[in-house]
């Protein structure tokens, strides 16, 4: 057996069990060391322990001007396997085996991985259960369906998706996860949007993690915005180690800056579940700032890319030499995220200028058509750029996860419909995700269905294997992030935000659960955590009940979704019936 530990980073366990015979064992190679570490053997004195160690080679480049991050040091020591194993007859051989990896920003003796190797191998049995114990912790809050297929799916898909992340390791998760090098393992808005945020209210200390990243890296985000002209904190579009943009494609990325939003509503969402973030106001605050900068007098936001990276605006010239994507005018997924961060901004503070800036916010909306355009002069320009293809869902993202209150009770409707034809061909599954969600908030459930059943196309046999297109050799330069995490993300929530019906509100929780037999017709949303207590919803197309275990002092109002109080109590079971 071959295991990553759960609870011990960095730690990766190999138990052999050999029956009788004479069995001669090839020693372990390493195979493809990064060319970016300057690895040398070290001597431990330990003849079953082999390490080495060495500097990092090809640090993280930091952009003009920024702080160079410290040099960076990795240690890997492994346990030495015997060269031959003779069994008796009727007997068994078994051992544990292990691999440490340890990386410091300055040199430190091996010694400290070898220690760590060996204080984990002294008791191999405890090591195995510790393992077990905190993946069964950790799948205690489950989801599961009528349909055992996908159930299979579900269960593959939260496990990829916990395994990227570590309650001790205050990093983001990466589109390509843990499993591959893909995008650089950079984070992006897929890691605060789609990949942490899928894993809310079932783990949020392992959601947390992002949001940690984000605010001890202020000072990158201010100096990102300065070095655009913006006052305040913009979070880079890609950031690594040092918290610096690392984008791949500056000239594209720098409009890109609703990532910032999307760092903001991940930190307020762990606020309404009772998650504290240190240190986060001051992160909120001064991306409001930035967002109140980026708007002229009328309350328009201009030079912008939205989630649609087919709508960039043409070309132009950059500050300082070179060329850049223009960004396009008033995108509404771009404004109804910097108008959230002024709203979360005003509830901090109280400050009326916050307020103030969220009330001018413009969304576009086209009156007689009760839908919104993707920006001004669209789809004219989309047309001249794109033939009119929309890359990826962006307006429609402003049901999920922006709670956006529309203009009427059609516009969510008119605005799937018009972007559904409109989407290019080998875009990710994420669209699927969103535009089932979005259907199923507007009622239209035989188009949730398609979606929901469109995006298992990204799922690759036989694991259930995510991949950021359907054919997963089209990204052949990262391996097509096998794993993809952000596809997975958005999986995990057409489930939990669009069958399961979650919304998450500012201090509760709202379940409307909207199944169809199609799909399945019966779901679970197990030990999810909320405020420090756990609920369960369970429903089917007839009804359903919703029990809530308080496991802190916490009193929490359940309510009709006609908003009539339910119950107001410690502890209850109740049968949810009349759209309750």
């Amino acid at each position: 057996t071959y295991y990553a530990h759960a609870s011990s980073p960095n730690l990766y366990v190999h138990t052999l069990l050999l029956k009788e015979g004479d069995h001669a064992l090839e020693p372990l190679v390493f195979k493809g060391l990064p060319s970016d570490v300057d690895f040398t053997t070290v001597s431990t004195g330990d003849p079953s322990v082999s390490c080495m160690s060495g500097p990092v080679s090809l640090p993280e480049k930091s952009p003009p001007n920024a702080t160079s991050p410290p040099e960076s040091f990795v240690s890997i020591c492994h346990s030495v396997l015997p060269e031959r194993v003779k069994v008796p007859p009727g007997g068994t051989f078994e051992a544990t085996y292990a691999y440490a990896v340890s990386t410091s920003a300055s040199p430190v003796p091996v010694s400290l991985c070898s220690s760590l190797l060996s204080s984990a191998l002294s008791s191999p049995s405890a090591l195995r259960s510790q393992h077990e114990d905190t993946w069964s912790a950790l799948g205690k809050p489950s989801i599961t369906t009528s349909n055992e297929t996908l159930n299979e799916l579900i269960k593959g898909t939260l496990t990829s998706l916990r395994s990227t992340m570590h309650p001790d390791h205050p990093y983001p998760p990466s589109p390509g996860g843990t499993s591959t090098n893909g995008y650089f393992g950079l984070f992006f808005w897929d890691s605060d949007l789609w990949i942490a945020s899928s894993l809310l209210l079932l783990n949020p200390s392992l959601s947390l993690q992002s949001s940690l990243y984000r605010v001890s890296r202020i000072s990158s985000s201010l100096s990102r915005a300065s070095s655009l002209g913006h006052l305040g904190c913009m979070v880079p579009w890609q950031s690594g180690g040092s918290g610096h943009d690392l984008s791949l494609a500056p000239f594209a990325n720098e409009p890109e800056q609703h990532v910032t939003s999307a760092a903001i509503l991940l930190i307020e969402n762990l606020e309404s579940v009772g998650v504290d973030v240190p240190g986060a106001k001051e992160l909120v605050l001064c991306a409001a700032d930035f967002w109140s900068g980026r708007m002229d007098g009328e309350g328009g936001i201009e030079g912008v890319v939205g989630p649609d990276e087919f709508g960039t605006g043409g070309v132009g010239k950059r500050e300082g030499g070179g060329v850049a994507y223009k960004g396009v005018k008033d995108n509404p997924y771009t404004n109804v995220g910097a108008r959230r961060v002024l709203e979360y901004a005003y509830r901090l503070t109280g400050e009326p200028k916050y307020k103030e800036k969220a009330e001018l916010v413009r969304v576009l909306y086209d009156e007689g058509g009760d839908y919104h355009p993707q920006y001004v002069d669209f789809p004219d320009h989309q047309i001249r750029t794109s033939g009119g293809d929309v890359k990826q869902a962006d307006v429609t993202m402003m049901a999920w996860p922006w709670d956006y209150d529309y203009e009427t009770d059609e516009t969510l409707r008119n605005d799937l419909d018009y972007y559904s034809n409109r989407y290019a061909s080998g875009g990710p599954g994420m669209t699927e995700s969103i535009t089932c969600v979005g259907n199923l908030r507007a009622g239209s459930f035989p188009l949730a269905r398609e979606a929901f059943n469109r995006q298992l196309k990204f799922a690759q046999p036989q694991f259930g294997i995510w991949t950021e297109t359907e054919d997963p050799a089209v990204h052949k330069s990262d391996m097509g992030c096998y794993n993809f995490m952000t596809g997975a993300g958005g999986f995990i929530q057409s489930i939990v935000h669009g069958y399961g019906g979650i919304r998450i509100a500012r201090g509760r929780v709202e379940v409307t659960m909207k199944l169809d037999g199609e799909v399945f017709d019966g779901l679970a949303l197990e030990n999810f955590v909320f405020r420090g207590n756990t609920f369960t919803a369970r429903g089917t197309e007839s009804g359903g009940d919703l029990e809530l275990e308080l496991t802190s002092s916490t009193y929490i109002a359940i309510q009709c979704f006609n908003n009539r109080p339910l119950f107001v109590c410690p502890t209850f079971r109740c049968t949810l019936f009349n759209g309750c």
